[in-house]
């Protein structure tokens, strides 16, 4: 048997492992959550900056609804990845994928179509977001389908990708609310940038661990 002379040391490695593993990881998440909340201040800012206080309402009006219609896009399902993507079940993150996808065509796109007819009949003040949702229509399948991506780079232990993701996707949001608010006069074709903020698409047919470094982003 080990006497506490022989524990100490060992266990002394062991913590400063732990410690040193929590602190870059850690240095990682806080730097990506840090940066994409930085930019996604940028969006309200670009609404004041080009657009009217109302277009603003509109947009978080329609991003209502989208995160009421996207629960059947399956959003638990994140948990299942991430669990599986940490047991090295490299698989979990295309099936998972497939299956949100066939969920968010099911279910999705009816509930959302209804609810843009609801609000064009019956909420006429909110017509521009009727027709918002009208436009997101097609998109909307793949609008929370491939957020799987986070999870899977977090079972991964891919803390560092995870941040440049996180922050390009940021960015990418942003980016796109600028270039709508500039060219289209009309706000509610705004709404063609939300999906960008659904982040990442993986590029790669089988989707293995070594494509999400070379990950394209899905706009629609």
């Amino acid at each position: 048997m080990y006497s506490n002379r022989h524990l100490e040391p060992e266990v002394s490695n062991l913590l400063r492992q732990q410690f040193q593993y929590i602190a870059r990881q850690g240095t990682a998440l806080a730097v990506g959550v840090a940066l994409s909340n930085a930019l996604a201040v940028l969006v309200p800012i670009s609404f004041n900056a080009f657009k009217s206080v109302e277009g603003y309402g509109l947009y978080s009006y329609v991003m209502s609804v989208l995160s009421i219609v996207g629960i059947s896009s399956l959003s638990g399902m994140n948990s299942a990845i991430l669990v599986g993507a940490a047991q090295n079940k490299l698989h979990i993150l295309r099936s998972a994928t497939k299956r949100r996808i066939m969920f968010s065509l099911l279910l999705g796109c009816p509930t959302l179509l209804a609810a843009a007819i609801i609000i064009l009949k019956w909420i006429p003040q909110q017509t521009p977001a009727g027709y918002a949702c009208l436009i997101l229509l097609p998109v909307f399948p793949f609008t929370y389908s491939f957020t799987g991506v986070y999870p899977y780079l977090n079972g991964r232990r891919q803390f560092w990708t995870y941040a440049v993701a996180t922050i390009v996707a940021a960015f990418l949001n942003v980016a796109a609310v600028f270039v709508c608010l500039w060219i289209w006069p009309t706000v509610a074709l705004c709404s063609v940038s939300l999906p960008v903020r659904k982040r990442f698409k993986p590029c790669s047919e089988k989707w293995r661990e070594g494509c999400l470094l070379r990950s394209c982003c899905y706009a629609a």
